[in-house]
């Protein structure tokens, strides 16, 4: 067969040889890994957006209530106020660089270390986004431990499950069609706190299948499943997040991950084969704050 174009060169032979790190794979394996991080955009519901300057709607008290109607009454009106804004979301993202070395030996666990880092680093980068978000509401919910959980036993112990059931008559109270959450975000610091209680300790060291010694799955607490994730805690000042899920807010996304490459040639850096570059655009739109419950003082000052 007669090739046109551009010869190949030996160095373009050799930047491929290895599979595992074609630079089509390579960008699968970012998306892919990317993907497998969520935790706080898992928490959100998703909202494509078409433009970068985003409608924002906090919802107020709602007014009104249902009655008994007399013959001359009329329906009772229900109503609730929103204040509307905008927001501009921005662009974020991150790169790393493969050197020839790595490409041409097949260094691939290498390039696993960095496309490991790159996605954590933007996945963190959004759990800050969104946590900030949600701990910054004038709306959300805030009760303070009855005792701090970070001691486990005596007369000062902590009590986790009575705090949970606060959390979630809370949310009940303040929302008029009596939400209740269901998922608990707690640090992991604090979720070691909670492994020196019985009641924990019966849950995740049951033998059957489904325990956590099997799966490394923290069994649901009071009905809620429980994440861990330090951006609910960002200054360890001990605090868990209760909330409802998919509907304490949005994930407003204008771009998704998009991932490019240059090589080595194009960048004038004759030691590297590639750059690869991830580049996404969106935020966190909290419309339902109410929706959560901070519990604070979980540590002993």
């Amino acid at each position: 067969m007669k090739m046109t174009g551009t010869p190949y060169s030996m160095e373009d032979f050799s930047l491929g040889d290895n599979p595992a790190l074609r630079p089509e794979v390579v960008e699968a394996a970012i998306q892919l890994k990317y993907k497998e991080q969520f935790i706080g955009r898992n928490l959100l519901g998703l909202n494509p957006v078409k433009t970068s300057n985003i409608s924002t709607i906090k919802e107020e008290a709602s007014k009104g209530e249902v009655i008994w109607l007399s013959e001359k009454g009329g329906l009772p009106l229900m109503d609730t106020a929103f204040l509307k804004g905008t927001r501009r979301v921005e662009a974020y993202g991150a790169k790393f660089e493969v050197t020839r070395e790595e490409q041409e030996e097949g260094h691939s666990d290498e390039v696993k270390v960095k496309i490991a880092n790159l996605t954590h680093a933007i996945s963190s980068f959004e759990d800050a986004r969104i946590f900030s978000e949600i701990l910054g509401s004038s709306s959300l919910n805030s009760i303070e431990a009855t005792l701090p959980w970070d001691v486990v036993s005596g007369e000062s112990a902590g009590n986790p499950i009575k705090d949970l059931q606060r959390s979630r008559s809370a949310v009940k109270t303040a929302t008029v069609a009596n939400r209740i959450p269901d998922t608990l975000v707690i640090s992991e610091e604090t979720f070691g706190y909670l492994t020196g209680y019985d009641f924990m300790k019966n849950t995740l060291y049951n033998t059957h299948s489904g325990g956590f010694i099997n799966t490394a799955k923290i069994p649901p607490l009071m009905n809620m499943q429980v994440i861990i994730c330090d951006a609910v805690d960002p200054d360890d000042d001990g605090q868990a997040l209760a909330l409802k899920a998919k509907e304490i807010g949005l994930w407003e996304e204008r771009w998704k991950l998009e991932t490019w490459n240059k090589t080595g040639k194009e960048l004038d850096k004759p030691l590297i084969a590639f750059e690869y570059n991830a580049l996404a655009k969106g935020d966190a739109n909290i419309k339902h704050a109410e929706l959560g419950c901070l519990i604070t003082d979980l540590y002993t000052a």
